[in-house]
């Protein structure tokens, strides 16, 4: 049990202040303040305090008192202060002691937040502080509202309901002593009366209203306010007087508790069997029913049980709960005496003590339910299944047990979560009353609308209200009405009728032919008419047609009832109509929205009124923060209210909106401060705002994010659009699992900005920082990968291996795999996981989701080759498994032949098999034909006959015919395999397109490949889907549906892609985000949206929306072409791509324009930029053999595809000819075509006769005329000459020259026309490059000499007004030539430019920039632009750019600004600004695809990096951007340390063996450091009693130091590192050199450096390999920040015992940099993050772990 403790601090006296500033009723205020606590039940504690006390002595008193109770959380305290206040700054608040100087508050004054400190330290969790304080001036109020906002903000906990503070600061001269206490008084009363009887204690919200109520009837100048830490939650700290008991607390007796399980027998079943709505109504109006009731009771009496249960449902107002009720008051002795059962049908009686439990299920959670049946079944049942187990053990014994559950679709919180019988209705279903019907000995009635009928699965019998049978008859409804019109059991009911039985029965039977079986309408209407003066004259003609014809008409005749008050009666339900949740509570929030929605102020009278006159159709509830809320009794009278208001509902939840935003405090800088908000708006508001489409403006304030309930928000974000709301919908979507409530609020806002940062919502992130909430640490930038709009499910202990997906009982789930040994199940929806695991036992290998008849299952694949089944409503397996395998199972697919459900599993034993679903055995023999693992398989049908498709390692895919697998038969092969995938095929699916039966096939190789089925043939050319540098290959791929086309899902190791079925084109972009490898991928189409559900090894799945707005990253495959132009003084640039698309990009901004140009359904090979008619245009040629114009700014196609070429177009251009644009256009086909750019009609005859397909080609306007030279695949050149559209079309080129003849050798790799003279660009031996004159075959210019490898592409432009060459190398360099001299211009362009052919590669492009000359390179990687004059990349590519990293360092140049350099997995070192992240420095590109490591150190006043990789270790310098020294070889990992005023640079080889060596000199320093044998994972070096070492930690399970100047061992090897050493830091703890070292387990261990002995430090584990380790001395305090592969980061202040704080980063974790500031950048797969860690914050919070 809690205690309650006052304790009263005032002081009236001051020793410094003069006479008229003493406070002479301070001791009155204290007296009258512990009295009305006392009245709550408060101990008073501490009496006198702060009478004549200082400062430091409430100090310790408070401090003595606090330790002597031992608070505990269960604990309140209140704590009264009287006397004078202070606020010094923004957030430093002082309570005045009678020594208290002005001049020095800090010494001498109570700062409030040591108040808040020493009674907090401990568990306690509700502290309220009363502050009546006077303040010197006008804004002292004011400030001490903000002061103490700020201190509530700051001094948040997680797990509680909250620090609060009550505030009146007033000015002296303007009221006086003794008001707010008076005040205060008067106000509990007023609230009490204002609370319903089922709110337990009072809303400090309504209280303080009640207090400025007071003020304002007083005139008073004052206000008081409330403050609160961030809290949920109803503040226990005033108990309500009319309260009435509703649960019992905990450890209470049986008696209590059955007290409390009756009141569902006094609240609903027993008014309902009367045929009313509530306990205080009078009257025994139930009538009829005998059909329904009498098929009841003979089940229920029967002695032998039929084994299924009874659901009850129909429409609204049918009466369900009715018949339920009659049920259950009849069996319950003491409320069967009060019916009259008089001419009762007796074979509609049940007999006294028939029904064992009975629940009304409104409103309860499946845990409520579990427990109201338990406490009357009289045992203790932790949980359902524990209930269940007991109901099966005592339904074996004796009489059956009767089980009553009614209004199951009520169940829940009333949410859109629960709506429709989804949510907690579902999960009852599914997890108590489904299994209970199937107990032997329990019969189980169920009332519930028809939405769970099904649900509840084949064993229950479904008796229908709505069905003629079970109907309510006109007798019955006429016998009903007929009771309520006489009134005869409600003496004090006025009613026309009363005594006049005849009349009243003519009048019901007018009122049963209107009801049609509705109890609904009856009730209404005869409600509506004994409430009339005069009854109904029945002798006047057609009197039957003015009865209402239906409820809502009979609803709207009852409120006309109240003449001239129908319009205040109907705004205020109109309010409760548009409420959400369980409904409105009295106060602001009902106020408010009668006021907007009606235009007319209401108040709080209005509410009393209406509470009173309607109380017969409002009904009071319980929130889901325990306090009253109101709502319309009926559903369907809310339906009709919103139905027929005066205004489109959008514009009614507009106004809504705005209500419930003028009931939010206003922060000091005029903000809405929604933390103060009343719980309505912070549950609720998000619903309303997306209702009302403005749900988009709200979630730019951070408050709003952080203080709205969760899932109501998530649920919400499907309405808002735009860039700028997506930003921050992936921001808070990719950090929800993290912002639950019962994380503190600093760490949930911490977290919402770090994933606002990472999601560029860098406005967002800002705002969070001046929230005034303490945060553990701050973002300060982020440099990031996006990812797109996804969620996270955690939950499995270990990597998650496979995902299935489906639909329970409508919702849509997934089913996770884990190595754990258990399957999870989740709600999409709601991102919930429902139920217990399935706990399987042993690693789930594969999964599928089906039905078996009504039942929805799953199937789970195992390592031992086992298929268990399980039943997904109960969360338990389901008969017996499937048992043949004999190793693991790799795929599993639910399906039917001949409509009868059946399994394909496929396994690591060379088999799939076949199996009846229903009698779980094998069909026919297993398939066998692969011999090796079978890695996926899928059902289909192929000319109307049942297939199985299997895939495996043998590389050949199989069909197989199961026509016969039911006859006895075996399946057999279906004609040949699919031959084609070049390694291991690791997927396959089967999937009907365009009429035909098409497979998908995904191999380890990467390779995507579609087929078709009928033929066996290819169908186009595979893609490279899921190919890497290591560790290629695809590991799921399914088919499903998208925005009404069929895609398919894949997955690889770094991402899943969606695909465009019919081409095999990519739709979007990468889905990345996971920090691990990804195993499998799930597609599953909602209808309102298409979602994606990855799972991966970092032990999560993510939820991605496949139609939310995704970020634009540009080609999501490699550009072949480019083409430059400009337009209105706009340099642009175009691009086509392999991924089918072309793009604009504007070189000024380097950002996309416009749309993508999407159409090609293939490769875009060739595109040109045009202004014809002062229009900008695109022409683009595809492998899809078209060539296709566009308007590039709007991304549309300008006519139709221009048809001709017969094989792809890898060549346009725009030109003139006769006066008129033309597109000239070459292909593979060998052919050259012209094409009028107007009407796209064919100019003339193609130009044949070409050797080889068009490779490369160039115009220019000769006249009227056009020039065209161009080169083929075969390395022949030829121009062109026509002269006109008509006459003198040629039929043969100009020139021919085959550049064979040179030498060959030669290559053609470009052509160009220089001045008049076309020219062909060779590359000839050597790779030197050379230009020829085609029609003169004369030398132009060359030989350029320069290229290691040879030669892909050349190009002309111009520099400074002269002549150059470009040329592209395949030596991984872009090298720029003076065209007259061949000279070098400079050094060359370094980029990885492998991976590409001749044929597909783009030259180097030439374009402007506002005059200043840049040069664009497309490799297979990237689009990056170059300073053509600095030959320096600009900025970050167009497209294709990495930002995963392998390294982050923090430097400080000697100007002081500090940086950071990071080093991407390309090779790519970046230097950002370590204060907003921009870059200050050109990137340093590389020439290797990978780099394995990368860092940066400050070497003799110098910034160098060194970076490695399995060709070559290289260093550089960040200032001269030059390359200081390169050793050739494989290095894995290098530093870099200073050594006797040099530098020596030590590397890990191949062979694990580390060498030092001079940077300048690469002489070795010391013999080889041999003694790993695995590898390396960090070196750290530092100098120790004056000499140089380095520590290497490795795989191999050591961590061992080195003496660099010796080579030779430091000290022994520091093993005991389980499943490796990864992560290293050499550090400073309590005066001595330490080795901190990370595990592959997760452990950090401590060695002294001096004996090689453990430390003795423990910390608690990480959950995967701890990679990166850095100490510092922050601000003076020794810091160690560690991380681990998942992505988890903590903080260690060195000397405390626990981890101090805790962060996920989001993304796998490759190195952390610290510096003395705390400032920490930590670079991971997906980029840089810059975070500010708050030390002081970190110390107050003490251990997280």
């Amino acid at each position: 049990m809690s205690r309650r403790y006052f304790i009263a601090l005032g002081s009236g006296r001051y020793r410094h202040l003069p006479e008229d500033e003493q406070l002479l009723s301070v001791s009155k205020d204290v007296r009258a303040t512990a009295s009305l606590f006392a009245s709550f039940g408060y101990e008073p504690v501490l009496p006198g305090l702060g009478e004549y006390d200082g400062a430091e002595q409430i100090r310790q008193k408070l401090s003595h008192w606090s330790e002597d109770t031992n608070l505990t959380s269960d604990d309140v305290v209140v704590v009264y202060f009287a006397g004078h206040g202070s606020v010094a700054e923004r957030d430093r608040h002082y309570l005045l002691c009678w020594d208290s100087r002005d001049e020095d508050l800090a010494t001498t004054a109570l700062a409030t937040e040591d108040l808040v400190r020493i009674l907090c330290r401990g568990s306690l969790r509700h502290l309220l502080l009363i502050l009546d304080t006077c303040a010197a001036g006008a804004g002292g109020a004011e400030a001490s509202a903000v002061a103490l906002r700020t201190i509530a903000y700051r001094n948040a906990h997680a797990d509680s309901t909250g620090l609060w503070f009550l505030a009146s600061a007033r000015r002296k001269d303007i009221a006086e002593d003794g008001a707010f206490v008076a005040a205060l008084s008067e106000a509990v009363g007023t609230t009490t009366g204002r609370t319903g009887q089922r709110q337990q204690y009072l809303d400090l919200t309504e209280l303080v209203k009640a207090v400025n109520e007071r003020f304002e009837g007083d005139g008073r100048g004052q206000r008081a306010e409330l403050a609160s830490g961030l809290v949920t939650g109803l503040a226990p700290f005033l108990p309500n007087a009319g309260y009435e008991e509703e649960l019992p607390p905990l450890g209470t007796d049986l008696e209590v508790q059955r007290r409390v399980v009756a009141r569902d027998l006094t609240e609903h079943f027993g008014p309902r069997s009367r045929g009313v709505e509530f306990e205080s109504e009078q009257g025994l109006y139930f009538s009829g029913r005998i059909r329904v009731l009498s098929e009841l009771v003979a089940w229920l009496t029967a002695e032998v049980g039929d084994g299924r249960g009874r659901v009850v449902t129909g429409s609204p107002g049918c009466g369900k709960s009715a018949v339920l009720g009659r049920i259950v008051a009849l069996s319950d002795s003491p409320y069967r005496s009060r019916l009259d059962l008089g001419g009762v049908a007796p074979e509609t009686v049940v007999p006294p003590g028939c029904v064992t439990a009975a629940v009304h299920a409104r409103h309860k959670r499946l845990e409520e339910v579990v427990e109201r049946l338990a406490t009357a079944l009289d045992v203790v049942a932790d949980g359902a299944a524990a209930l269940l187990q007991e109901l099966t053990r005592r339904g074996r014994q004796g009489s059956p047990l009767i089980i009553v559950v009614d209004a199951v679709d009520e169940a829940g919180s009333d949410t859109a979560a629960d709506a429709g019988g989804h949510g907690e209705p579902r999960r009852i279903t599914r997890e108590l009353l489904r299994p209970m019907s199937e107990i032997q000995g329990v019969r189980l009635l169920v009332g519930t609308r028809h939405e769970l009928v099904a649900p509840l699965g084949p064993t229950f019998l479904c008796m229908d209200l709505d069905r003629p049978e079970y109907r309510a008859g006109e007798d019955d409804v006429a016998g009903y009405v007929t009771r309520v019109l006489l009134a005869t059991e409600e003496s004090d009911v006025r009613t026309p009728y009363r005594g006049r039985r005849e009349l009243a029965r003519v009048v019901a039977r007018g009122v049963a032919e209107k009801a049609a079986g509705v109890f609904l309408y009856a009730r209404t209407t005869a409600r509506t008419l004994r409430s009339d003066q005069t009854a109904v004259d029945v002798g006047r003609p057609g009197w039957a047609e003015t009865l209402p014809s239906e409820i809502g008409e009979a609803f709207d005749d009852y409120l006309a009832r109240f003449g001239p008050d129908e319009p205040r009666v109907r705004r205020m339900l109109l309010a409760l109509a548009f409420s959400e949740g369980k409904g409105l509570p009295r106060g602001l929030v009902w106020t408010a929205l009668s006021s907007v929605i009606s235009g007319i102020p209401c108040t709080e009278e209005d509410v009393s009124w209406v509470l009173d006159v309607g109380e017969a159709y409002i009904a009071e509830v319980i929130d889901d923060d325990r306090r009253s809320a109101y709502r319309l009794y009926h559903k369907a009278l809310a339906e009709h209210l919103r139905a027929t208001a005066d205004r489109p509902p959008e514009d009614i939840q507009r106004s809504v909106v705005e209500a419930l935003k003028s009931l939010v405090p206003e922060s000091s800088d005029g903000r809405p401060d929604w933390f103060l908000a009343v719980p309505y708006v912070r549950q609720h508001m998000a619903t309303h705002a997306a209702a009302a489409g403005v749900l988009a403006g709200l979630v730019e304030d951070p408050g709003f994010l952080l203080a709205s309930e969760r899932l109501t928000l998530l649920g919400a974000f499907a309405s808002i659009e735009g860039e700028g709301p997506r930003r921050i919908r992936g921001s808070y979507e990719q950090a929800a699992h993290r912002l639950t409530s019962d994380r503190a609020m600093g760490e949930r806002a911490a977290d919402l900005q770090l994933s606002a940062r990472r999601c560029e919502a860098d406005q967002l992130a800002e705002r969070i920082g001046e929230l005034g909430v303490s945060l553990p640490w701050s973002a300060r930038w982020a440099w990031w990968s996006t990812s797109g709009v996804h969620r996270l499910l955690s939950g499995h202990g270990k990597s998650v291996d496979c995902v299935a997906v489906g639909s329970l009982d409508g919702r849509p789930i997934a089913v996770t795999g884990s190595a754990d040994g258990t399957a999870l199940v989740w709600d999409l929806t709601s991102q919930r996981r429902i139920g217990d695991p399935l706990s399987v036992g042993i690693r789930v290998s594969a999964i599928a989701i089906g039905d078996l008849g009504d039942y929805t299952v799953a199937l789970t694949g195992a390592e031992d080759g086992t298929v268990r089944i399980w039943d997904l409503s109960a969360g338990q397996e389901y008969g017996q498994p499937l048992t043949g395998h004999t190793n693991r199972v790799e795929s599993i697919v639910v399906g039917t032949v001949h409509g009868r459900p059946v399994v394909l599993t496929a396994s690591a034993d060379g088999t799939a098999r076949i199996w009846d679903l229903v009698s779980r055995r094998q069909l026919g023999s297993e398939l066998s034909t692969h011999r090796r693992t079978v890695w996926d398989a899928d059902l289909g049908e192929l000319d109307g006959r049942p297939i199985a498709v299997t895939g495996g390692e043998d590389k050949a895919v199989h069909v197989w015919d199961l026509s016969e697998i039911f006859d006895g038969g075996d399946a057999r092969i279906d004609g040949s395999p699919l031959i084609g995938p070049a390694q291991a095929v690791t997927s396959v699916c089967v999937a009907r397109m365009d009429g035909r039966a098409v497979a998908l096939v995904g191999d380890r190789a990467g390779m995507l490949s579609r087929w078709d089925l009928a033929d066996r043939r290819q169908i186009g050319e595979p893609v490279t889907a899921h190919v890497y540098w290591a560790g290629s290959g695809v590991t799921s791929a399914v088919i499903g549906e998208s925005d009404g086309r069929p895609v398919a899902l894949s997955s690889g190791r770094h991402e899943a892609r969606l695909w465009d079925l019919r081409t095999l084109q990519p739709l979007g972009h990468p889905l990345r985000g996971h920090v691990e490898r990804i195993t499998a991928a799930a597609l599953t189409n909602r209808g309102d949206a298409s979602l994606a559900v990855t799972v991966s090894d970092d032990r999560t799945a993510r939820i991605w929306d496949l139609t939310a707005d995704q970020p634009d990253e540009g080609h999501t495959r490699a550009v072949s072409a480019t083409a430059f132009g400009e337009f209105q003084g706009r340099p642009l640039v175009v691009t086509g791509g392999e991924d089918a698309t072309a793009r604009l990009w504007d070189l000024r901004s380097r950002t996309p324009v416009g749309r993508p140009m999407e159409g090609h359904s293939g490769e875009v090979s060739a595109v040109a930029f045009g202004v014809i008619g002062g229009r900008a245009v695109v022409a683009t040629g595809g492998s899809d053999t078209t060539v296709r114009l566009w308007d590039p700014f709007l991304g549309a196609a300008l006519g139709s595809p221009l048809k001709g070429h017969t094989n792809a177009v890898r060549c346009v251009t725009f030109g003139e000819l006769d006066g008129a644009w033309v597109v000239v256009s070459g292909g593979e086909d060998g052919t050259v075509r012209v094409w009028d750019a107007a009407s796209g009609d064919v100019v003339g005859a193609p130009l044949v006769g070409h050797i080889g397909g068009i490779s490369h080609l160039a115009v220019r306007r000769v006249g009227r005329g056009l020039e065209i030279v161009l080169a083929t695949t075969s390395d022949h050149a030829y121009v062109w000459q026509v002269t006109g559209r008509e006459a003198d079309w040629p039929t043969r080129p100009h020139a021919h020259f085959n550049v064979e003849d040179l030498t060959p050798a030669a290559i053609a790799v470009g052509v160009a026309f220089h001045g008049t003279r076309p020219v062909v660009f060779s590359m000839l031996e050597g790779n030197s490059v050379h230009l020829h004159d085609v029609v003169s075959r004369s030398a132009v210019a060359g030989p350029f000499l320069g290229h290691t490898e040879f030669v892909m592409a050349g190009a002309l432009g111009r520099l400074g007004g002269n002549p150059v060459v470009a040329t592209l190398g395949y030596d991984n360099t872009v090298r720029i030539w003076d065209l007259e001299t061949a000279a070098p211009m400079g050094s060359p362009l370094e980029g990885f430019t492998g991976g590409r052919t001749i044929a597909r590669c783009a030259a180097p492009l030439f374009a402007r920039v506002d005059g200043a000359p840049v040069i664009l390179v497309a490799t297979s990687r990237d689009v990056r632009i170059w300073d053509a004059v600095a030959l320096r990349p600009c900025g970050e590519p167009l497209c294709g750019e990495d930002r995963s990293l392998v390294s982050v360092d923090i430097l400080r140049p000697s100007d002081g600004r500090a940086t950071v350099v990071t080093g991407a997995a390309n090779g790519v070192v970046r230097t950002h600004s370590l204060d907003d992240g921009r870059q200050v420095a050109a990137q340093l590109t590389s020439v290797s695809q990978r780099i394995t490591d990368s860092t940066a150190v400050q070497l003799q006043g110098e910034g160098v990096v060194v970076r490695s990789s399995w060709t070559q270790a290289e260093v550089w310098s960040l200032g001269s951007r030059k390359r200081l020294d390169r050793r050739s070889g494989t290095s894995w990992r290098a530093c870099l340390q200073a050594v006797d005023g040099g530098a020596v640079v030590v590397s890990v080889a191949g062979d694990y063996a580390l060498h030092a060596w001079d940077l300048h000199t690469q002489a070795p320093v010391c013999p080889p450091m041999i003694g790993h044998t695995a590898d390396v994972m960090t070196l750290r070096t530092a100098v120790v009693d004056g000499g140089p070492i380095v520590a290497s930690a490795s795989r191999d399970g050591t961590v061992r130091l080195w003496d660099i100047s010796t080579g030779r061992p430091y000290a022994q090897p520091l093993g005991g590192h389980e499943m490796g050493a990864y992560g290293l830091e050499i550090a400073r703890l309590d005066g001595r050199d330490v080795i901190i070292s990370g595990a592959g387990d997760g452990r950090l261990r401590f060695w002294d450096l001096a004996d090689g002995r453990d430390a003795g430090v423990e910390l608690a584990p990480f959950p995967s390999a701890v990679r990166a380790i850095r100490s510092a001395d922050v601000h003076g305090a020794p810091i160690t920040v560690a991380a681990d592969r998942y992505g988890l980061m903590r903080v260690w202040e060195m000397g405390s015992s626990l981890w101090t704080a805790e962060l996920e980063i989001g993304s796998g974790i490759n190195g952390i940099a610290l510096d003395s500031d705390g400032r920490v950048c930590v670079a991971t797969d997906m980029g840089v993050v810059a975070l500010r860690l708050n030390p002081s914050r970190l110390a107050k919070e003490g251990g997280v772990l």
